[in-house]
C-alpha cells in the first residue's frame, strides 16, 4: 500500500499520468492510477530493493531529498472528472450538431417534397380546368356549327320552294318579255327577212311556192334586193312563176306561211310563240315531277 502511494505521488509530480484500472468506491467512470515515466519508475524500484546490498546502495544514492508527490489523490480525481466532463460535453455537442443537421436536412427534404407535390397538384388542377374549358368550347362550337348547317339547309330549301313557287310567274314574265323583244325585232325589214330566210332553209318542197306574209311585211320584202337574190339562188322567182307573193291578213306581223302542192310550213310568229310556251310548260311540269320524287325519296330515307 505504501509502495502504491509513493508511486502515485512520484508519478503526479511528472504530469504524465495514464489512467488504468477500475473505479473504486462505486464510481461510474474509471479512475486513473497514475503511472510515472519509466525512468522514475526504475528509481522507485531501486529505492525499494529487496536485497541488502541493493538497499545499501539505494540508501547511499538517494539523498535525504524526498520525491515530489501530490498532497492528496482527490485533486487528480477532480481533474479527471473535469476532463471527462469537458470531453463528454464536446462529444455531446458534436452529436447534437449532427442530429440537428440531420433533422434540418430531413425537414428541408420534406418541405421541398411537399412544395413540389403541391406545385404538381396545382399544375394538374390547372391542366384539368383548361382541358374542361377547351372541351366545353369545342362542344359549343360544334353545336353552333350544327345550327349554322341546319340554318343553311333550311335557307336552301326555302329558296328552292320560293323559286319553284315563283317559277310559273317568272316563266310568264319571261315569255312576255321574249314576245316583246321578238316583236320589236320582227317589225323591221331585217327581222322579217330573217324569218323568211329561216323558213326557206327548213323547206324541202318543190316549185311553185306561195309565200304568205302580213301586207305590211310583204311591202317590205317584195322589193327587197337581198331577199329576191336569196330566193332566186334557191330557184324561186316570180317572173318564172316559181314564186308567188300572197298578202295574208291572217298572218301577223313578223310571221310567215309557206304553201306548196305537197304541203305547208307554218312559221307564223304566234304559232311559234305558242309552241315555245307549250315547251316551257312541259319542261316546268317535268321539273316539278322530278322534285316531288326526290322529296319522297328523302322522306323514305
Amino acid at each position: 500500500m505504501n509502495q502504491d502511494l509513493r508511486i502515485l505521488r512520484s508519478a503526479s509530480s511528472f504530469g504524465d499520468a495514464v489512467p488504468v484500472g477500475r473505479a473504486a468506491r462505486g464510481m461510474a467512470h474509471a479512475k486513473g492510477v497514475a503511472l510515472p515515466p519509466l525512468d522514475s519508475l526504475q528509481t522507485c524500484q531501486t529505492s525499494q530493493g529487496i536485497s541488502a546490498a541493493g538497499a545499501a546502495m539505494a540508501s547511499e544514492s538517494l539523498s535525504p531529498a524526498v520525491l515530489p508527490c501530490p498532497a492528496d489523490a482527490s485533486e487528480n480525481e477532480a481533474l479527471w472528472k473535469a476532463q471527462g466532463r469537458d470531453e463528454g460535453y464536446e462529444r455531446g455537442l458534436q452529436e447534437g450538431r449532427r442530429i440537428a443537421d440531420d433533422d434540418i436536412e430531413q425537414r428541408a427534404q420534406s418541405l421541398a417534397q411537399g412544395l413540389v407535390r403541391q406545385a404538381l397538384e396545382e399544375a394538374q388542377r390547372a391542366t384539368r380546368k383548361q382541358q374542361q374549358e377547351l372541351q366545353a368550347r369545342t362542344q359549343e362550337l360544334a353545336r353552333r356549327l350544327e345550327a349554322v348547317d341546319r340554318l343553311m339547309e333550311q335557307m336552301a330549301a326555302e329558296r328552292k320552294r320560293s323559286l319553284e313557287a315563283a317559277e310559273d310567274d317568272m316563266l310568264e314574265l319571261s315569255f312576255e318579255a321574249l314576245c316583246r323583244v321578238i316583236g320589236d325585232q320582227l317589225a323591221s325589214r331585217e327581222g322579217v327577212r330573217a324569218v323568211l330566210h329561216k323558213t326557206l332553209q327548213a323547206w324541202h318542197g318543190r316549185h311553185p311556192l306561195s309565200v304568205h306574209l302580213h301586207p305590211d311585211d310583204l311591202a317590205l320584202l317584195q322589193g327587197d334586193v337581198v331577199t329576191l337574190d336569196h330566193l332566186s339562188s334557191r330557184g324561186f322567182d316570180a317572173q318564172r312563176q316559181t314564186l308567188r307573193w300572197v298578202a295574208d291578213a291572217e298572218v301577223r306581223l313578223g310571221g310567215c306561211l309557206i304553201r306548196a302542192g305537197e304541203g305547208a310550213l307554218d312559221a307564223r310568229l304566234e304559232h311559234q310563240l305558242e309552241a315555245l310556251a307549250a315547251r316551257l310548260v312541259e319542261i316546268r311540269a317535268s321539273r316539278k315531277h322530278a322534285a316531288l320524287q326526290a322529296l319522297a325519296q328523302e322522306r323514305m330515307a
